[in-house]
């Protein structure tokens, strides 16, 4: 069984760096987010079977007509550039940012790590196998260690 998603692209920033390595900035020093860009090499994914690029690729992907007009929570096939097929799990909306990361279940399932597009509009979960995507099955999403919240039945589409 395939876990799921996130660490799109790498962090990065001014300032010094300690002994460990850690960035520090100092006082009255200004982060530009303008500095930061991904990396080269994404580094891992935490999808078994897709790199971080792939991952990214399937995360960003625009969702289809058919999907994006459903109010709730769908599953739809995403096919990647090298011609593999994924499953994106999108919950639309807009969510606030918090420090602790965000999870999604479908039917109980946990999927694993949710991210954001840039786009900012939904929560994204990706899975390499449609296990347990089952239309009307109830998808919740929580933040860190708080409790579930309900997102809706999930539509799938194929």
């Amino acid at each position: 069984m395939a876990s799921t998603l996130l660490a799109l692209s790498g962090c990065g920033g001014g300032g010094e760096r300690n002994e460990d390595g850690a960035s520090e900035v100092g006082a009255g020093q200004a982060i530009s987010s303008s500095s930061v860009a991904p990396s080269a090499d994404p580094g891992p994914s935490p999808v078994d079977g897709l790199d971080a690029a792939q991952l990214r690729e399937a995360v960003t992907a625009p969702p289809t007509p058919a999907s994006r007009a459903l109010p709730g929570p769908v599953a739809e096939r995403v096919t990647l550039a090298d011609g593999r097929t994924v499953w994106r799990v999108r919950i639309p909306g807009s969510f606030t940012l918090r420090s602790a990361q965000a999870r999604i279940s479908v039917g109980g399932r946990d999927l694993g790590v949710a991210a954001s597009p840039p786009s900012l509009d939904s929560l994204v979960a990706v899975t390499i196998g449609d296990e347990g995507l089952l239309d009307g099955a109830p998808v919740t999403y929580r933040w860190g260690t708080e409790d579930p919240i309900a997102a809706g039945a999930l539509a799938v589409v194929r």
